[in-house]
């Protein structure tokens, strides 16, 4: 009986360490795949954040190099804008009020004087941004050779041919599919013998503060 009995126990015993030991295999392969895992998943984190690091960088060096483009877009469009000093030559009691939304403007103004008149404009371009200064230097160049080189100064003849510079310089013809780009624009022509003002406008009201008083001319 005692035989039996110690048999019974030492089967028991190897049963249990047998147990054990393939439990403890069992447990070091689960840690080892765990590990492999968790190994494999930071390497792979590692990769995407280095390649997710290189687009950034790539992004940054994009927009820099646009900024960049931009900002000397803008001392471009400033060199063509009249200067505030050339203007209050004119214009002893005079200023500009000029402030893009963004870094290049779609507004515009323009001035000329010759002997007989002082002819100046303002516009505002279709869009914002490059866009609306693509226009506004159209705008400038256009009232240039209209004014300038071909001596016209009649504000009407003037808004009217450049409107068909513009129109032709898009290739608009009138369609309704077109695109609608252009220009709102007040030219306003001063003879300085008489002091007489004649102007013109395109989907602009024209001001005039006199006494104190506002004046509103409605288009």
């Amino acid at each position: 009986v005692y035989l039996v009995l110690d048999d019974s126990l030492r089967n028991i015993e190897i049963a249990n360490q047998k147990t054990y030991t393939y439990g403890g295999i069992a447990g070091f392969v689960l840690m080892l795949l765990v590990s492999l895992v968790s190994i494999r998943a930071y390497r792979q984190k590692r990769k995407s954040e280095a390649a997710i690091s290189i687009q950034k960088k790539i992004v940054e060096e994009k927009q820099k190099e646009i900024l960049d483009s931009i900002s000397y877009a803008k001392r471009i469009q400033d060199a063509i804008l009249p200067a505030e000093k050339d203007l209050q030559n004119i214009f002893l009691d005079s200023f500009v009020f000029f402030r893009p939304r963004d870094i290049v403007s779609g507004d515009f103004y323009w001035i000329n004087e010759t002997n007989d008149f002082i002819v100046i404009a303002v516009g505002d371009c279709t869009g914002h941004g490059v866009p609306g200064g693509f226009m506004s230097m159209l705008g400038n160049s256009f009232l240039n050779e209209i004014i300038i080189e071909k001596n016209n100064t009649e504000p009407a003849e003037i808004l009217n041919e450049l409107r068909n510079k513009i129109m032709y310089a898009l290739k608009q013809r009138g369609k309704d599919s077109e695109t609608k780009d252009g220009m709102d624009i007040v030219l306003c022509r001063i003879n300085k013998k008489t002091n007489e003002l004649v102007y013109a406008a395109a989907n602009n009201n024209f001001y005039i503060i006199y006494s104190h008083i506002l004046f509103m001319y409605v288009f």
